[in-house]
């Protein structure tokens, strides 16, 4: 894509906090698109069960970044077990309040870039290692290139051998948005990072930092973790907090050897 702004390999983003951000926010504010799925999700989902590895197809599943646990509590009904984490106290509080499914699903607050279900005493009935990872909208607001990377790793180290990843995440869409190119633009002096920018609320405050990524920076970011087998996809769609407006959202699948 033509731009002006240099691409820097950075892990400077100003000087905000992506944890603090997201323990603060308001958890029925978090981003996110439901149990609206495309067919790349199913595609992943059908790829992992094709393991075999658990009766009826069920499989364990976890969540990084599930917010107030919609989608755990979808795939649930399924029958799959899940774990879902998330940083956000308020969010894990709503999601076990509405928990149906005590038996097979389970939230934690924690940090999602340094997950391990083998830290908690109470994972009874969950295996040390998953099936299936899901980062639903995750990548983009979990902070910086390293931060990035850990978020990779976690679920990498969190899948069992043959396991697989889906993640969806925003795109690059400054081609398709002009507001997107001028957010880009007008937050890169405090970013210094390629397409990153501050989201705001309707009074120009600063809410937290979203990065709108490329196929291949998604696809090395994946292929760098240890994952094979990878396929994004890019699909122009509404804008996740602005609904009125186009945007690039990039949707991925892979598996760990």
């Amino acid at each position: 894509r033509a731009s002006h702004l240099p691409i820097l390999h950075t892990s400077i983003m100003g000087d905000r906090d992506a944890l603090h951000d997201w323990k603060a926010f308001e958890a029925r504010s978090i981003p996110t698109k439901g149990i609206k799925l495309p067919p790349l999700f199913e595609e992943a989902l059908k790829a992992a069960q094709a393991e075999g590895k658990q009766a009826a197809n069920a499989l364990q599943i976890l969540e990084l970044g599930c917010g107030c646990g919609e989608l755990a509590q979808h795939l649930s009904e399924q029958g799959h077990t899940l774990v879902g984490v998330d940083v956000n106290e308020s969010a894990i509080s709503l999601a076990q309040d509405r928990n149906n499914y005590v038996d097979r699903c389970r939230f934690f607050v924690d940090d999602v870039t340094t997950f391990r279900i083998s830290n908690y005493t109470n994972h009874d009935g969950i295996d040390q290692h998953f099936d299936f990872c899901i980062l639903q909208l995750l990548l983009s607001i979990v902070g910086n290139v390293a931060k990035r990377r850990q978020t990779i790793t976690t679920a990498y180290h969190s899948l069992t051998k043959g396991g697989y990843i889906y993640l969806s995440c925003s795109g690059v869409s400054d081609t398709i948005n002009s507001n997107y190119k001028q957010l880009y633009e007008r937050d890169y002096p405090a970013t210094q990072e390629m397409y990153t920018y501050y989201s705001r609320d309707a009074n120009d405050k600063i809410l937290y930092t979203t990065h709108h990524f490329t196929v291949g920076e998604i696809t090395k970011l994946l292929k760098e973790g240890g994952f094979v087998d990878v396929h994004v996809q890019e699909i122009q769609e509404r804008s996740s907090r602005r609904p009125e407006e186009v945007a690039n959202f990039l949707y991925a699948m892979a598996r760990k050897p």
